[in-house]
């Protein structure tokens, strides 16, 4: 067995692997990358890319921004267009994030963004990625970390799990958990042809009253596709005893909203589906030695669905904890705690506010009176926009008063 020292393992080679290695990249660290998958692989999820992707993408210190704003293999989007059970509709625009990209918002396959993302990183010669590495065994003692596969063996001072939502390393480590409270289940099937796009470009989201607050998706791609999917959480799709693919199915096929779009549409593979671990409780994140980020670390937003960007800023906050480790040389579970810590500062009130409207967004009348109200209701639609950048904002729609006011206002 191949013996290979590093100063970092990081197990993952998603947007939170990347975007911590990026990040610890030009400390001159030894670090490597492991992933079971050989690039570009795809990855089941809706491809949405919010401002705060890009706000991290800004951040890395690198050229990757720069290189992403001609990356072609993107869909800039605008806005959202939420559809209530009703079948009314508002537009949402994103707040301008012109400061870090062209466009406030995306969609790209993972297949392409996260192969993005890996093709900067081989860039650094201080990295190494293995490719198709599929870890059997991991062990932390006092003095090290060590991985292997059979025939490699990987040690170093530090590992981070970023493997995603079935995470080895969490498993491992003893920090799994799969609790259906906070778990949502979900499928994706990309579709090409699929008419009625919004023409700045927006994601859908279609709410209806037995997926609420799950929801049924349409986000537009390039060269004329479209991620179509659905998600619901994981207790209520057995409580409420329906088929995933077949509540798509019918979705597609029968929706007024829907089902017209679909006329000339063709399905380009088959219905793939995947588990959300939600950011709606708080979690045991590190120990000794080791760190968790992204969906390995249940960072998913409770009511969007949306990983990718607390992804990486949970990958961004792990490198500089790393860093500080060995600038101190302490890498105990009581050093690591400050881990957490940040995680949850960072992330904490916007994970538990997204999961306070969720509860509220299980009721279809409230989403029918939001839409009917937004219509013309300008402090309305001031909120809803601003919700994505300013979190006094969205708790707001957070707070049952809030709707009240509006009901009683008469506007």
């Amino acid at each position: 067995m191949m013996e290979t020292n590093f100063d970092v393992i990081i197990v993952g080679a998603g947007p939170a692997g990347t975007t911590c290695a990026l990040n610890l990249a030009p400390t001159g660290l030894k670090i490597a990358l492991l992933d079971k998958a050989k690039f570009p692989r795809d990855k089941i999820c809706g491809d949405a890319l919010s401002g705060n992707v890009t706000f991290e993408l800004n951040k890395l210190p690198t050229t990757t921004l720069k290189q992403f704003n001609s990356f072609k293999p993107k869909k800039g989007v605008q806005g959202i267009r939420f559809f209530a059970p009703n079948n009314q509709y508002i537009d949402v625009p994103f707040p301008n994030h012109k400061k870090y990209t062209e466009l406030p918002g995306y969609v790209v396959r993972r297949y392409d963004f996260d192969n993005f993302l890996l093709e900067e990183l081989k860039k650094h010669p201080n990295v190494k990625i293995w490719e198709g590495f599929k870890p059997e065994n991991l062990q932390v003692t006092d003095d090290e970390v060590q991985i292997t596969n059979g025939q490699h063996s990987l040690k170093a001072q530090f590992i981070v799990g970023a493997d995603g939502a079935h995470s080895f390393v969490a498993k491992a480590l003893d920090r799994f958990e799969v609790d259906k409270k906070h778990y949502a289940a979900g499928i994706r099937v990309y579709y090409e042809n699929v008419d009625g796009f919004h023409h700045q470009g927006a994601v859908e989201l279609h709410f209806q009253a037995d997926l609420a607050p799950g929801y049924f998706w349409i986000f537009p791609l390039t060269d004329n596709m479209a991620n179509v999917g659905l998600a619901v959480s994981s207790d209520q799709g057995g409580q409420r005893q329906f088929n995933l693919k077949s509540k798509l199915d019918e979705i597609i096929r029968n929706h007024p909203n829907v089902a017209p779009r679909f006329k000339n549409a063709k399905a380009l593979e088959t219905v793939k589906g995947f588990g959300l671990p939600l950011g709606s409780k708080k979690r045991s994140l590190s120990g000794d030695r080791f760190l968790l980020v992204g969906d390995a670390a249940s960072l998913i937003d409770p009511l969007t669905g949306e990983g990718i960007g607390n992804a990486m800023i949970s990958g961004r906050l792990a490198a500089e904890h790393i860093m500080n480790g060995f600038k101190e040389r302490n890498f105990s579970s009581v050093f690591n705690l400050r881990y957490d810590e940040l995680i949850y500062e960072k992330l904490g009130a916007e994970l538990q506010l997204s999961s306070k409207m969720k509860k509220l967004f299980k009721h279809p009348r409230l989403l029918n009176f939001i839409a009917k109200k937004a219509k013309k209701n300008v402090a309305l639609q001031e909120v809803l926009t601003g919700m994505f950048d300013d979190l006094n904002l969205k708790k707001k729609l957070g707070d049952p008063l809030f709707y009240w006011r509006l009901f009683i206002s008469g506007k």
